[in-house]
């Protein structure tokens, strides 16, 4: 019987909440990686590039390659001001994942017809 006033209910099962589902919990700890990873940026970038400077000073005094020989015996110089070891494919691998994991999260959610029992036997 459809009371006025009142929500019709289909199932007498309480709607599962989105803070249950896994998929939630994944993409909002990748997002807050992603963000943090994003907030420390420049700082490790700028680390980065002095250890960069460093080693490339070692090479150039000859003491790098005497404790750590290259494969050819010459050491390769950097001639740009591009980093040897890049965050970037760390941001972009997060940005991914965060994408990723919501689409599946949302599709997850928006599936009808699938009961508490159907995804619990998953």
């Amino acid at each position: 019987m459809i009371t006025p006033g009142r929500p019709e209910q289909t199932s007498d099962k309480p709607l599962e909440s989105a803070v249950d589902s896994p998929w939630f919990w994944l993409a909002l700890f990748l997002g807050g990686a992603l963000v943090a990873l994003l907030l420390t940026y420049p700082k490790y970038s700028w680390r980065q590039v002095q250890l960069e400077t460093q080693y490339q000073a070692r090479v150039n005094s000859g003491y790098a390659t005497e404790v750590f020989p290259t494969a050819d015996g010459k050491s390769s110089q950097n001639p740009s001001q591009e980093l040897r070891i890049p965050l970037r494919p760390l941001v972009y691998a997060l940005t991914a994942g965060v994408l990723v994991v919501s689409v599946v999260f949302w599709w997850k959610q928006r599936q009808p017809g699938r009961s508490q029992n159907d995804r619990e036997s998953r």
